[in-house]
């Protein structure tokens, strides 16, 4: 270990990628040796949540350590948090760290060609850009890696394949009819190999990038590295080599709940239902749909954690691991096909339930721990492990006293919120109310009901337990 040095930060942020999908956390069909690595070297924190159940409203969230209530930034077509206020990027920038972005990072999409946006990405405090968007993003967005498949004369393959795709979408997306015109429209269920060369596929081409980085890096400074993956958010398109040993054993793959979701008290939050089911087809969203699209989910999670293990031998060879904090987490989940649904934003564990591993330098005994944490509290630490200054207005906890310590519990309750919902999550129950008028939308008894099978919000024997559950926690957080 280098002596007298600050340690370097690698955090693994892939998109969209549930808490239960990996094998260290107890799937008994995804392959992760790399990331299972990190956990048995680490600590895996069993009940970690997103604080936003949707992509730029918990990166708003994790980056300025505060919740969508008080950043404003409640749907992915609103307002970023803008560079002049606080966040973390330039805290560890200040405390004298090289901070480093490959990959997708998602705070916003003021343009649409990556190499426009390096600028407002550096005025958040980044020294080094390499960014991506999404997958879907690139049926109308360019970057050096569209280049590249243009180049190789598959581009527009791969834009008419995300583009049907992506039409259930297309108004999230600001997809006209021309864009869709002359392609037949698949729903969001489909599962089916990429349009490109798995070695072009875009989680490789990021994955060989960030190793490229690590092998070439000599500063003077240490470095946070911001790895971020664009899967395994949807479409189901991961390659066809890494879909292939799940499709052999399909009928393996365990199915989360199939009860049909249930409306609630809130039209608000009824309607958003139906939307989602509109957007997932529920009607026709079979067990065997949901196997296959697990299945290619899954070859995307298994794709990444073989890019994790080059990068975690690209450390090695520099003699770096024994100097690196690794974290891997991700923004939110999604349902996958609980409940007949798909994607995010309604508050079921699959949507907000995320994978938070900490792995110190040089490793320790592995350890799993179910006190409750959130997103935010990655931020804390990251700070903490660089001596810097805690993000202004912040109330997210640093994890290091659980990791290094029999710290205390961080939180007696933590929240999650989007558009109009805002959640409190904690040891037993879950709880959404509409923010603005408090109308119950869901009450889960996560003990009695780890399915989420019942939704308690209209039922008269839990009002007492709605009532002490916003009095003792919505409440004062909404007041914040």
């Amino acid at each position: 270990m280098p002596v007298n040095r600050p340690p370097n930060i690698l955090l693994i942020f892939p998109d969209q990628h549930r808490w239960d999908a990996l094998g260290c956390a107890g799937n008994p069909v995804v392959r992760s040796p790399n990331i299972d690595r990190l956990a048995a070297e680490g600590v895996l924190f069993n009940r970690a949540y997103t604080n936003a159940p949707l992509c730029i409203p918990a990166r708003a969230s994790f980056i300025t350590g505060r919740y969508p209530h008080q950043h404003g930034t409640l749907r992915n077509q609103r307002r970023f948090p803008p560079p002049s206020g606080p966040n973390l990027i330039r805290n560890l920038t200040a405390a004298g760290y090289h901070c480093a972005l490959i990959g997708k990072v998602h705070l916003g999409y003021p343009t649409r060609d990556t190499r426009e946006n390096v600028e407002q990405l550096k005025a958040y405090g980044f020294t080094h850009v390499d960014e991506e968007f999404g997958k879907q993003a690139y049926s109308v967005c360019t970057s050096p890696w569209t280049d590249m498949l243009a180049a190789k004369g598959v581009l527009e393959d791969y834009k008419r394949d995300m583009l049907a795709r992506s039409a259930k979408a297309a108004e999230l997306l600001g997809l006209t009819q021309n864009d869709l015109a002359g392609l037949e429209p698949r729903e969001a269920w489909y599962a089916g190999p990429t349009a490109v060369a798995c070695e072009d596929f875009i989680d490789n081409s990021v994955g060989d990038r960030l190793v490229n980085w690590l092998d070439r890096y000599s500063g003077e400074q240490p470095f946070f590295l911001w790895a971020g993956f664009c899967g395994p958010h949807d479409p189901f398109d991961a390659p066809q080599e890494y879909a292939d040993p799940y499709l052999a054993a399909l009928e393996q793959i365990p199915l989360g709940s199939l009860k049909r979701f249930a409306f609630t008290p809130s039209e608000l939050y009824n309607r958003t239902i139906e939307w989602i089911s509109r957007y997932s087809d529920s009607d026709h969203l079979t067990p065997d749909r949901i196997r296959r699209m697990r299945a290619f989910y899954y070859a995307n999670v298994t794709l990444i954690d073989d890019r994790i293990g080059h990068m975690l031998a690209a450390l090695e060879k520099k003699d770096l691991l024994d100097n690196t904090w690794i974290i891997y987490t991700s923004d939110h989940g999604d349902i996958l096909g609980d409940h007949l649904l798909i994607n995010k934003t309604l508050m079921y564990e699959g949507s907000v339930h995320i994978p938070m591993i900490v792995r110190p330098p040089g490793g320790m005994e592995s350890r799993r721990m179910d006190p409750l944490v959130d997103l935010n509290d990655v931020g804390a630490t990251l700070l903490e492990i660089a001596g810097a200054a805690p993000v202004e207005g912040s109330r997210a906890r640093s994890l290091l006293p659980l990791i290094i310590g029999p710290g205390q519990r961080l939180h007696e309750a933590v929240f999650s919120e989007v558009t109009a919902f805002s959640t409190v999550i904690t040891d037993r129950y879950k709880y959404v109310i509409e923010r603005e008028s408090g109308v119950p939308c869901a009450l889960y008894d996560l003990v009695e009901d780890p399915s989420e099978d019942n939704n308690l919000a209209g039922d008269p024997a839990s009002e007492e337990i709605r009532r002490r559950l916003f009095e003792e926690h919505l409440k004062p957080f909404l007041a914040e």
